[in-house]
């Protein structure tokens, strides 16, 4: 279970939506929830900058007390708050690893509103640089609703994890198991099968092409291979006590395929890992990056140890480049 959760805020109406689901996944694991703000540096010269910036450091501590206040009231449960300073991103993931957190729960847009059709800068980039998974939620358009009261969210009740075959891509299980059984939640292995071509060769055009029928057997194979895995790691969830379901599909396109399932069975969470068969892209992973931009549910993102650990001696090795003499 988890012990310790952490919202990063921007005092936006948008971010704090991601309160509700925090303080009720708080409530069912028995952890402590901490809410974390960034103190950012005027982008341009002030008179007596520093005081100003004092004063605004005080109401926004007074403005994550306050929060904390009514979370630990409304939920029974233990709420911290923290000023932190900039940069954004090393603050939050910094203090999430100095802390121990275990989850990091968020809305995919804060100060940039609902103009960004996709994945929100600061929580792209946690999502990339943290080594902790990022439970991530679509605001709705509180510019128009206004001020919400910080009630209890629905747990997750219907639960989708696409793998590939790879134990980097199992790596998100753990971590999708527990976030369900706060709700009891029923879970789908989901397995996106590509068509294998036939390559045939037409000699009788006056000059030859590639003509690339389906390769029935192959793809077949290729399916009941799939079926067969899946049912593996389905079999050792319900050892847990897990109630899974597993689901092939043939699809030509990954990630569409993956929001297709997604809408057709009214899934309210999305787990995946940002990297599959491979740790060479530093980055979020082609796949989950469509998802991300494309799902309407919540999305919970984790990067595998090994793609962590990756990134980091990648930044290293960049660092000691740019440092060293010519």
């Amino acid at each position: 279970m988890y012990k310790k959760l952490l919202v990063p805020l921007d005092a936006s109406l948008f971010a704090e939506q991601a309160l509700p689901l925090a303080g009720t996944i708080a409530g069912a694991c028995h952890a402590d929830l901490e809410l974390v703000l960034v103190h950012e540096s005027f982008p341009f010269a002030l008179h007596d900058a520093a005081i100003v910036s004092d004063a605004i450091r005080v109401r926004q501590n007074d403005y994550l007390e306050s929060l904390a206040r009514t979370l630990s009231q409304g939920f029974g449960i233990h709420v911290g708050s923290i000023v932190l300073d900039e940069p954004v991103v090393d603050a939050i993931c910094n203090h999430a690893r100095k802390t121990h957190a275990d989850l990091i729960v968020m809305t995919t847009h804060g100060r940039t509103g609902l103009s960004r059709a996709w994945l929100g800068s600061v929580a792209d980039a946690v999502t990339r640089h943290g080594r902790i998974p990022v439970l991530t939620q679509r605001p709705r358009d509180v510019a128009v609703e206004g001020k919400e009261t910080i009630v209890s969210s629905d747990l997750f009740d219907r639960v989708l994890i696409p793998l590939d075959g790879s134990p980097a891509a199992e790596a998100i299980l753990n971590d999708a198991v527990e976030i369900g059984r706060c709700g009891k939640a029923r879970y789908t292995l989901l397995r996106i099968v590509r068509p294998v071509p036939l390559v045939v060769m037409d000699y009788s055009l006056p000059q030859a092409y590639p003509i690339m029928p389906l390769d029935v057997e192959a793809t077949n194979l290729l399916t009941l291979e799939a079926g067969a895995y899946l049912s593996s790691v389905a079999d050792s969830l319900k050892r847990r006590g897990v109630v899974v379901g597993t689901r092939v599909e043939m699809a030509e396109h990954p990630a569409r395929a993956i929001l297709d399932v997604a809408r057709a069975k009214q899934v309210d969470l999305v787990a995946m890992t940002t990297h599959g068969r491979g740790a060479s892209r530093l980055i979020v992973g082609s796949v989950a990056d469509k998802v991300l931009r494309g799902s309407t549910c919540a999305m919970l993102v984790d990067r595998p140890a090994a793609v962590a650990s990756a990134a980091a001696e990648a930044v290293e090795l960049t660092e000691g480049a740019v440092l060293s003499p010519a």
